[in-house]
């Protein structure tokens, strides 16, 4: 009898695409409770046979994989110029990793599949392990006031038959204590200039294009395609001479989105989108006040992989 409460999940980043890395409990990442699998995901084939009475078909399973969302707090290693233990999964979602010794760990966009690494994730629940290999996917930021920021993470990966194993011991490392998304911990707040907003929350979503396949001849992978990410924040509603939110999606501006969370080293994350493509607001209310919603794109110049940045110092 399994509990449900005890789960684990491990990662580590694979030499040979879609050969399992076989992350041990020193990779364990320390994720929130909402950890999920879907074991065993795929599309149905049914028969198109023809019989001479009522029934059903039988149906063919067909492109068999894995798919794992959790979430991480958003958080430095607890050292600059260390990468966060989850710094792997960035890297797996279309990311660059940029190390400067001692000093900081960037995180940008790339767009070339042999630059986007894979991992080997390994479901722990409770005496079930499920193999996931070749894992590539999607990740989103949410920051909300008065709670932890956290990034989202969705993986695609090839399915391997689960086996009764152990829960390994895990060892989490290089995954900071969090701080909360405030006025204290979070600062050098600018929204295409306007640097004095007051922020409830700020989200964005990468959209990458996660595609499995399968075709004769070559080995079943996990590619990313496209990705146009998006997102939305929402502020107390300045007066229009403060900050025209307005006259900036009327005129499709595209400014800077960017802040800074955290001031200890080890443990500061900055996160920029340089081009921000500012959109329709629309009226919200907090606590009797009027807020104002702005939905924005998030757009690379003419030089690529610069629509956002992650940097861990």
């Amino acid at each position: 009898m399994g509990l449900t409460r005890k789960k684990l999940l491990v990662a580590a980043t694979e030499g040979t695409y879609g050969t399992s890395a076989s992350p041990v409990g020193a990779d364990a990442i320390l994720v929130e409770d909402d950890l999920k699998i879907t074991p065993l995901e795929s599309d149905s084939l049914e028969r198109k046979i023809v019989q001479p009475y009522f029934g059903a078909k039988r149906k063919i399973v067909v492109k068999r994989r894995v798919k794992i969302e959790f979430s991480v707090e958003l958080a430095g290693s607890g050292a600059a110029g260390t990468a966060p233990k989850y710094g792997k999964l960035l890297t797996a979602c279309a990311f660059g990793e940029t190390v400067t010794a001692n000093t900081s760990v960037v995180y940008s966009p790339v767009t070339a599949n042999s630059d986007i690494t894979s991992v080997t994730l390994a479901f722990h629940a409770d005496g079930q392990k499920h193999l996931a290999t070749g894992c590539r996917g999607n990740v989103k930021f949410a920051g909300k006031l008065n709670e932890i920021p956290k990034l989202q993470f969705e993986f695609t990966g090839i399915y391997n038959a689960p086996t009764d194993v152990s829960i390994p011991t895990p060892t989490f490392s290089n995954q900071a204590e969090p701080l909360v998304f405030n006025q204290s911990n979070t600062t050098s707040l600018n929204i295409n200039g306007f640097t004095t907003a007051c922020l409830e929350s700020l989200d964005f979503d990468m959209k990458n294009n996660v595609v499995f396949r399968e075709l004769v001849g070559c080995t079943k992978q996990v590619i990313i395609t496209d990705r146009r990410g998006e997102g939305s924040l929402m502020i107390e509603a300045p007066s229009i001479d403060t900050y025209d939110a307005f006259n900036a999606a009327t005129t499709s501006a595209v400014g800077e989105l960017s802040f800074v969370h955290g001031a200890e080293a080890g443990n500061i994350v900055e996160i920029g989108i340089p081009t921000a493509n500012f959109g329709a607001p629309s009226y919200g209310d907090s606590d009797g006040l009027m807020m104002l919603e702005i939905p924005f794109g998030m757009l690379p110049t003419s030089a690529g992989n610069d629509e956002v940045f992650f940097v861990f110092s």
